[in-house]
């Protein structure tokens, strides 16, 4: 475990929530009083308790290759699900203290450019993670955290938005998700 990048990415989301308190998005009674504020996203939780240990666990493990093409490549992923995101919902939120009635990247708040940034990095670092060898103790605890992870940044922020449990795209995502981490890391220990 890299204590020092479990510390560095729990500080990079703490910088979020702190940038988020100075824009009023952290909570529904910051000055710009969204209804989906920073604090109530249950996956920025998890990128502070979780993806910071996934991070710790796997660091040691990554070779640096091929990462002119892993981040551009990442940071188009990123961009494609927050504007999926975006085009999906009618609210105001941290992400878009505006609303989703203005345009998408011209109305993404500070608080969420730097998210785009640490998502582009987790992303990266996940990329990596499939793509070198680690040991099984690894994969097994890694498979572990994101079987937390996935359910929490998926279903439970869709419930606070709709006040459904049952969303049928976020279930189809979690599910996948699921799987194709359970799937991946059978396939990377055996």
């Amino acid at each position: 475990m890299n204590w020092l990048i479990v510390a560095v990415t729990a500080a990079f989301v703490l910088l979020e929530g702190i940038l988020a308190t100075w824009e009023g998005t952290l909570t529904k009674s910051g000055w710009c009083q969204v209804k989906f504020p920073f604090i109530n996203h249950a996956g920025i939780w998890g990128d502070l308790l979780l993806f910071s240990l996934v991070n710790g666990l796997v660091w040691d493990h990554l070779r640096w290759r091929n990462c002119g093409i892993i981040v551009p490549v990442c940071l188009v992923a990123t961009l494609t699900m927050h504007y999926t995101w975006f085009s999906t919902q009618d609210l105001t939120s941290w992400l878009w203290p505006l609303g989703t009635r203005s345009n998408c990247w011209f109305s993404l708040s500070e608080t969420g450019w730097l998210h785009v940034i640490f998502m582009t990095a987790q992303l990266s670092i996940l990329v990596l993670y499939v793509i070198n060898p680690v040991p099984a103790t690894v994969a097994w605890s890694v498979a572990g955290l994101l079987t937390i992870f996935w359910p929490l940044g998926i279903i439970l922020p869709c419930w606070y938005i709709t006040g459904r449990w049952i969303d049928t795209q976020a279930i189809i995502a979690s599910l996948v998700l699921l799987g194709g981490t359970w799937g991946f890391t059978i396939f990377k220990v055996y």
